[in-house]
Order: structure tokens, then C-alpha cells, then sequence
């Protein structure tokens, strides 16, 4: 316990078991709202009095409502003397909305318990701090382990400065991208595709190159039934593509990031619908700061080798997912990643992570280690 002149008790041991309980209900509610919230992190909360659920809820798309706001909107008077649960510390500072812990003051919320500290320099403690001044007991690092998933990307662009970037492809098992032909559809199975969807819908962006665009013209959407917030679609390219391109078909912005020299041979009409970025040099240590300042969270990659082989070469690569496919390509095609300097297999980026499968598929999914 933070409440100054607390000792361990009984009471206080019950109080943990609890805790697990309703935290566990706060990280199942924060679940519901990935993916919805960018660029704002998916926090759940849950008002729990006597020993009773009585409001449940989650951060609402970017301006609305805080999971915490809206706990004590459904509560009503019923909020005083309740415990709040939230998967990370509320917040004490304006920004689009008002600071959480002032409403949790007026509530009369008595005890909050949170999972995570808010690594905004904004709050960071200082919530926690605001919440004790007002004589409100906290609890922090309850199941910490457990919510952290569902704000990884978050943690990560506050520490870092930049985006957390997911390098996802699929290939054969002979290593190709793709027949000679260039054909690719569809190399892994439905299964396999079905989990890529639920990576679109999670994410707040999605990066291909205009050479991917102009040949395979993707959609580049989250297609899962009755989802309707769609990924920023980021085009890097210095060459331009098609204004008809089908990825102005399904709603959801489009950002070109481009040159700009190359901007000015770019067609108006393409121009017209896009957001444009324009850098003095397309490289990708000045692609990723622009993104940064746009405050976009997190990327997976829908690219072809040249940008995939670019990511990994500079290190902008958090994550790696890979579906490999029973099938023999042959020929000379595409292969996923290009020269990335390696000069010996010991200084090889290494990657830690697990093996699933996928329908006829396998895929890995990790963490590079550097």
C-alpha cells in the first residue's frame, strides 16, 4: 500500500486477492478499445463497491472520453466511496480532455488501484501524487505484466520517440516473396491472413513503398465485419501512383511521404488525396522522426524488400512476424530482406520470440535483439 501508515494486515492481504480480480476485468475492458483509441493509449478501468461491479469502461476514440471518465459518467453518485481499477495510472495534466484524477477527486472515488505508471512526462507519479495529496489511497503494479501487452506500443513511442514498428511478410518456404512472374496471391493461407487482419485492426498505421501500390494496388484496410475505425495508410515514395489506387476505396486517411524534389513531378490529383509530407532527404532516420511528430503510436509494414531491408538496416524494427508457407516458389524471385551490412552469422541480428501455427502455416513472432 502507498498510504502513508498502512501495515500489511489480513484486510490488506484480501485486498490483494481482490485486486487481481478486478484489475483482470480493467485489462479485459482496455481489450475491447485496441486499435480505437490512437493516439492515445487503450486504457480499461472498472468502479468496483462493495465487493460489487458497478461501472465498466475504456478510453473512446482520440477527444473523448478517458476509461476512468467514463467508469465514474456510468456510476453517477454511486462513485463515492468506490474503488476505481485502471490499467494505467490516471492522468493530472490538459490535453484534449480534462486531467482524470480532478474527476476522480469530485467523485469521491476513495481507493485507486493501477497497474501501470504513465510514462508521459506529463503524469508520470504525478497522478499517483495528486490522488494521495487528496487523501486517496493507490495501489500501483498490480498485474503489471498483464496489461503491459495492450499498451506496448505506447510505453515504447514515450521512451523512444518514435513509432513501434512490426516488419511483417509472408513467405514460401524456400524463402521468396513471390514467383518470377511477381504474383503473390496468395502465398500464406486464410488463417494465416485472418490474423493479419486482427494486426490492422490493432495498429495506427500501416507502411508500404509506391513500388508495392503501383504493382499489387492493395487495399491495405482492416476488413474484420463491423470494425470501423481504419489504420493511416503511409505511402513512401518518390515516384508517385495511381490517384485511382484502391486504397482510397475504404475510407481512412492516406500520407504520402515523399521528397521534395520528387514532390513536384507528383500529380496533382494524387496530391489532392493524400496528406503530404515532403522531406529535404527520403531516409528513413528523417521518415521516422516526421512520423514521430505527427504523434503516430505505432507501424506494421505492408512493404515489399526494398523498405522491409531499409527498417532493418537502421534498426527502426520492434517486431518481427513472418508466416512461412508450405510452398516451393524456385527461380531467382524476391527474397524478404536484402543486404542489411552483415558481415559474419555472429553478429547477425538474433530474434527471441515463439512459433505458432496458422492453418497450413507457421509463424514466428518476436523481438530482434540488437
Amino acid at each position: 500500500m502507498t498510504k502513508p501508515g498502512c501495515r500489511r494486515s489480513i484486510i490488506s492481504q484480501c485486498f490483494e486477492m481482490t485486486d487481481q480480480h478486478w484489475m483482470a476485468e480493467a485489462i479485459a475492458a482496455a481489450g475491447t478499445a485496441l486499435g480505437s483509441t490512437w493516439p492515445n493509449p487503450a486504457v480499461g478501468a472498472v468502479l468496483v463497491k462493495n465487493d460489487q461491479l458497478i461501472a465498466r469502461g475504456a478510453t473512446q476514440a482520440a477527444g473523448g472520453n478517458h476509461a476512468e471518465i467514463e467508469c465514474i459518467r456510468q456510476a453517477g453518485e454511486a462513485a463515492r466511496g468506490a474503488s476505481l481499477y485502471a490499467t494505467m495510472e490516471p492522468c493530472c495534466h490538459y490535453g484534449k480532455t480534462p486531467p482524470c484524477t480532478d474527476a476522480i477527486i469530485r467523485a469521491g472515488i476513495t481507493r485507486v488501484v493501477y497497474a501501470l505508471s504513465d510514462p508521459n512526462p506529463l503524469v508520470a507519479g504525478k497522478g499517483e501524487a495528486a490522488l494521495l495529496a487528496a487523501g486517496i489511497e493507490t495501489e500501483r503494479g498490480v498485474m503489471a505484466d498483464e496489461a503491459l501487452p495492450g499498451l506496448r506500443e505506447f510505453f515504447h513511442f514515450m521512451r523512444t520517440g518514435r513509432p513501434f514498428i512490426t516488419v511483417k511478410y509472408a513467405i514460401t518456404l524456400d524463402g521468396r516473396l513471390s514467383l518470377d512472374s511477381g504474383d503473390a496471391h496468395w502465398i500464406s493461407g486464410e488463417e494465416s491472413r485472418a490474423h493479419a487482419q486482427l494486426l490492422r485492426k490493432r495498429t495506427h498505421a500501416i507502411l508500404s513503398g509506391g513500388q508495392t501500390i503501383r504493382h499489387d494496388d492493395p487495399r491495405l484496410d482492416c476488413r474484420i465485419a463491423g470494425e470501423e475505425f481504419q489504420p493511416i495508410r503511409i505511402i513512401v515514395t518518390e515516384q508517385g501512383f495511381s490517384p485511382d489506387a484502391r486504397l482510397f476505396d475504404h475510407g481512412g486517411s492516406v500520407l504520402l511521404v515523399t521528397s521534395d524534389a520528387a514532390c513536384r513531378s507528383i500529380p496533382p490529383a494524387l496530391l489532392q488525396k493524400t496528406e503530404t509530407i515532403a522531406l529535404p532527404e527520403l531516409t528513413m532516420g528523417a521518415i521516422m522522426q516526421a512520423l514521430a511528430a505527427r504523434g503516430i503510436v505505432s507501424i506494421v509494414t505492408e512493404a515489399g524488400p526494398r523498405l522491409l531491408t531499409q527498417l532493418i538496416a537502421a534498426r527502426f524494427c520492434d517486431q518481427v512476424i513472418t508466416y512461412i508457407a508450405p510452398v516451393l516458389a524456385g527461380g531467382n524471385a524476391l527474397r524478404s530482406i536484402g543486404d542489411i551490412g552483415t558481415e559474419r552469422m555472429l553478429s547477425a541480428p538474433r530474434l527471441r520470440g515463439e512459433w505458432k501455427s496458422y492453418g497450413g502455416d507457421i509463424c514466428f513472432q518476436g523481438e530482434p535483439v540488437w
